[in-house]
């Protein structure tokens, strides 16, 4: 079934459980049936093996829809390590720190970094990086 589905893609980690969720969502292959009154999920007419492999495909797609400038800023980021200020991100970018933070916004918003008043890399539950600003 589904839990056994996530976890043989996951390991049981909570934010890539959450990542694979809104992707099978996005996808259409998990929906709330209002008549049943419960979420169904199906993998399709190619069965499991057109989904991602594991968190590594998945994030990789996530990354590929990208723009190309804004996969450079998370690249840059990396490089920064898990504990960054826009300010060092501008910087090493040469981009504003507003041009960065708008990056970082679309970056999380594809689930790919967690931003409330810090930045966090999927993965990295135990560390965080900070936005400055």
């Amino acid at each position: 079934g589904l839990a056994a589905f996530l976890y043989r893609r996951t390991a049981g980690n909570p934010f890539f459980i959450r990542a694979f969720v809104e992707f099978l969502h996005q996808q259409g292959q998990l929906r709330f049936e209002p008549a049943r009154g419960r979420w169904e999920w199906s993998t399709g007419d190619a069965g499991e093996s057109e989904l991602p492999g594991d968190v590594v495909a998945l994030f990789g797609q996530k990354l590929a829809q990208l723009e190309p400038a804004t996969r450079e800023l998370l690249s840059r980021a990396a490089c920064l390590g898990n504990r960054f200020d826009l300010e060092t991100l501008a910087r090493v970018s040469e981009r504003t720190a507003d041009e960065c933070r708008r990056a970082l916004e679309v970056a999380s918003a594809r689930g790919l970094v967690l931003a409330l008043d810090e930045v966090q890399a999927p993965g990295d539950l135990d560390r965080k990086t900070q936005m400055g600003g």
